[in-house]
């Protein structure tokens, strides 16, 4: 195969996976989740709230939104903010099934919240979550 064919087939592909990839996966980087995450990264949580909410209520598959607002509400470490952040772990997972961290932090928060309320519902779903984590990624130590 001439080289002219060859990077013509190169480039041909690299641009269907562009697209096949633009199709697949929501756009992240607004201004609004911009702002909203820089406030997440410096735990600011409180801040951030109100803010994923609004990005979440914009774009509604937008896993990473999902996954910070929840976590702002697990931050809460109450039984009501806990339960809102089971909600929107739960969500993330499922945005993005194959995101290990998103499973551990549900786990993480189900398991937190059946303590606090005495559920045995939650713990399941916890367990059931860190399962997951774990067959997604064997090697995680965090997972196990």
């Amino acid at each position: 195969m001439r080289a002219s064919c060859r990077l013509s087939l190169i480039l041909s592909a690299t641009m269907v996976a562009g697209v096949t990839l633009a199709m697949v996966s929501p756009a992240i980087a607004s201004p609004a989740f911009d702002e909203a995450a820089a406030l997440f990264r410096d735990k600011r949580y409180p801040e951030a709230r109100p803010l994923l909410e609004k990005v979440v209520a914009a774009e509604p598959e937008n896993s990473e939104a999902c996954f910070q607002l929840g976590m702002c509400w697990r931050n809460r470490n109450d039984a009501d903010a806990l339960t809102e952040g089971v909600k929107w772990l739960g969500r993330a997972t499922e945005l993005a099934p194959r995101r290990t961290n998103y499973w551990l932090e549900l786990g993480a928060a189900a398991l937190q919240l059946a303590g606090k309320k005495s559920s045995l519902a939650f713990a399941q779903r916890g367990r059931e979550a860190l399962e997951k984590a774990i067959a997604l990624e064997p090697g995680n130590l965090d997972a196990r």
